[in-house]
C-alpha cells in the first residue's frame, strides 16, 4: 500500500509539472511578462522563463521514469519552495501581476499561488518520506490503480484550489439608453460548493454589461440581447 501511495504522489507531481510546462510554453509571452515583473534583470526574462519551463518538463519526465528519485525529489522540492518564495515576495510588495503559472490566466501572483506552491512542496516531502519506507516498485496489477489515483488526485486538487466559495452576486447595466434594471435569481445553499445555479432576467433588448462576483473574484460579460421576434431560432 505504501508503494501505491508513493507512486500516486510521484505520478501526480509529474502530471502537475508537465501540465505547467506545456501551458507556460503555449502562453510563453504571458509567462515572460510575469518573469519580467519579478526578476531584477529584465533582459534575462525570456531566458529565465525558458529555463523554468525546461526544468519543469525535465523533472516531469524524470519523475515519471522513476530515476534518480532522491535527487529529483530534492530539486522538485527546491523548485516549489522557490515558487512559494516568489509568491510571498509578490504578496508582501503588493505586486499585481498575473501568475500565468498554468498558462494565461487572470489569477495574480500572491496568496493563491503561495498556497498552491506550499501544497505541492508538501506533496513532494510526503513522496520523499514514503520513498524511505518502500522501494517504489509495484506489481503489474497495482500500476493502473496508482496511475488512476494520481490523475484523480491532480483533478481533485485542481478543483479545490480553483473553486471560489461564497455568495454569488449578479448585477447588470444597460450600456445603450434607455436604462432598465436587470434582476437575477441566485438560490441559496451552494456557497461552499464552487458551483452556483442561477438565472438572469433581462427586462428589455439592448446592449447589457452583466457582472457576477464572489468575494474578490469578478466576471464581466457584455451581451447584445435581441427582442424575441428577432431571435434567430424564432425567425427560422
Amino acid at each position: 500500500m505504501i508503494a501505491v501511495l508513493a507512486f500516486t504522489l510521484r505520478f501526480a507531481l509529474a502530471i502537475v509539472l508537465a501540465v505547467a510546462a506545456v501551458a507556460k510554453a503555449r502562453s510563453f509571452g504571458a509567462f515572460v511578462r510575469t518573469v519580467d515583473a519579478v526578476v531584477p534583470w529584465q533582459r534575462t526574462a525570456r531566458a529565465a522563463a525558458a529555463a523554468v519551463i525546461a526544468v519543469e518538463m525535465a523533472l516531469a519526465v524524470l519523475l515519471a521514469a522513476g530515476v534518480w528519485v532522491n535527487a529529483v525529489s530534492l530539486v522538485t522540492l527546491a523548485l516549489f519552495l522557490g515558487f512559494a518564495a516568489v509568491s510571498l515576495w509578490a504578496d508582501r510588495h503588493e505586486l499585481h501581476v498575473r501568475c500565468n503559472c498554468f498558462g494565461r490566466s487572470e489569477r495574480e501572483l500572491g496568496k493563491d499561488s503561495l498556497v498552491t506552491s506550499l501544497l505541492l512542496a508538501g506533496a513532494t516531502v510526503a513522496y520523499w518520506a514514503l520513498l524511505r519506507r518502500t522501494d517504489d516498485s509495484l506489481t503489474l496489477g497495482e500500476v493502473p490503480l496508482a496511475v488512476v489515483l494520481g490523475a484523480v488526485t491532480v483533478l481533485a486538487a485542481r478543483w479545490l484550489l480553483t473553486a471560489v466559495a461564497g455568495k454569488l452576486r449578479i448585477t447588470g447595466t444597460r450600456l445603450d439608453p434607455p436604462a432598465a434594471v436587470l434582476s437575477a435569481e441566485v438560490p441559496s445553499g451552494y456557497e461552499q460548493f464552487g458551483y452556483q445555479p442561477s438565472s438572469i432576467l433581462v427586462p428589455e433588448p439592448g446592449c447589457w454589461e452583466i457582472t457576477g462576483s464572489v468575494g474578490e473574484q469578478t466576471l464581466r460579460v457584455v451581451a447584445d440581447v435581441l427582442a424575441p421576434e428577432l431571435h434567430p431560432l424564432r425567425a427560422a
